[in-house]
């Protein structure tokens, strides 16, 4: 009777397990007693490597974990080398779910392109100006004269335009 409940209650969960895996691509490369090696896209980023490692290796099952940006991959050695199913889909389901959460803890990649992208501009500023301006001083100066330009028209739009010129000041003078 047991096993017929657990059998039931396994038919319905192992496909869920199995659709959250296909969902984010999870490929088993190679699985050898003791050893499992798993493949994912995601993984290159080495901030959700470290993150899946530092968590997997909480779990009693797995002796040591390691990710390879390179190829995506996460090696798991466990404790024993045989797991029973139930173990397995259960590391299973953590590491999609670690996965996923690890989304919420990495840095924003459309973030990190604008920066790099007016880190690059700022430099080619620098360069063509031989050092004299950059884009913060050419936006304080844009700011200053737009808010002089606009001060006796509108008064209120041009202190917020003197107020961000002196943000932008006061940021590059902290960034040093």
């Amino acid at each position: 009777m047991w096993s017929t409940i657990l059998g039931l209650g396994a038919y319905l969960v192992i496909p869920k397990v199995v659709g959250k895996l296909r969902e984010q691509k999870i490929q088993v490369i190679h699985a050898i007693p003791g050893r499992l090696r798993l493949q994912n896209n995601r993984w290159k980023d080495q901030q959700i490597g470290a993150y899946l490692e530092k968590a997997l290796q909480k779990h009693p099952l797995i002796k040591s974990c390691r990710a390879t940006p390179i190829t995506g991959s996460l090696t798991l050695e466990f404790t024993t080398p045989y797991l029973q199913q139930e173990d397995l889909d259960h590391i299973f389901q953590i590491i999609t779910d670690t996965t996923i959460e690890s989304f919420s803890h990495t840095k924003d990649k459309a973030l990190q392109t604008m920066s790099s992208l007016f880190n690059g501009v700022n430099k080619n500023a620098k360069k063509m100006t031989n050092g004299y301006a950059s884009i913060d001083s050419m936006m304080i100066v844009y700011f200053m004269f737009q808010g002089l330009r606009s001060f006796p028209t509108n008064p209120a739009f041009a202190s917020s335009l003197f107020y961000w010129a002196y943000t932008v000041l006061k940021n590059s003078d902290e960034k040093g």
